[in-house]
């Protein structure tokens, strides 16, 4: 690739990387500046409802942050064109695109993350989010080496996306730790309904 090509590629990317970043950025820390205190007085008051509390927020974070995807996806072009301007090349409004439709699974992976790492503050169990984070952007470095050579620039994308879903399957898999069992329902507590 010509050395301009390889500049148009990582403006693309970040163009792109900015749009999921400014969402997952301001959702998630109010998710954990917001869930955690309503998690922990339900968790001391009211524990036999905790589950259904939990199963609803990651019902409505998850269609909420779905629907969010799918405008963002649909305004794309819009979105891109207006924020690298008229005059900017084709191939990097094309490039940053692609990005984009590739990176847009990071924001409901990323909530949905936002959620559970709350659950786990409100037990005191502060180490294991960050641990899992860490994991998670330690294995987004090794995919972005390791696939460049097959997928180019996509492995950008494709690295961030995957190190977002091993972090929330990080958080997933010792879950019975906690020993909450989550009721997914459309229920919606008052102080769930306060805090969204």
């Amino acid at each position: 690739y010509s050395l301009i090509f390889q500049v148009l590629v990582f403006l693309a990317f970040f163009l792109a990387f900015a749009i999921p970043t400014f969402f997952v950025g301001s959702v998630v820390s109010s998710i954990s500046s917001v869930l955690v205190p309503v998690i922990t007085e339900c968790r001391i008051q009211r524990p036999q409802v905790l589950g259904r509390l939990l199963g609803s927020a990651v019902v409505y974070v998850g269609v909420s942050c779905l629907l969010l995807v799918v405008l963002i996806g649909l305004f794309a072009p819009v979105v891109l064109r207006l924020s690298s301007g008229q005059s900017a090349p084709s191939e990097l409004q094309g490039l940053a695109q692609e990005q984009l439709l590739l990176m847009l699974p990071v924001i409901v992976v990323q909530t949905l993350t936002g959620v559970l790492a709350a659950a786990y503050n409100a037990a005191g169990k502060f180490w294991f989010p960050p641990v899992t984070d860490a994991i998670g952007t330690l294995a987004t470095l090794i995919l972005i080496v390791t696939l460049r050579p097959v997928a180019g620039i996509a492995s950008l994308s494709i690295g961030f996306v995957a190190g977002a879903v091993l972090h929330l399957i990080g958080l997933a898999l010792p879950w019975r730790q906690l020993s909450i069992k989550l009721e997914f329902n459309w229920y919606i507590e008052p102080a769930l309904a306060k805090s969204l």
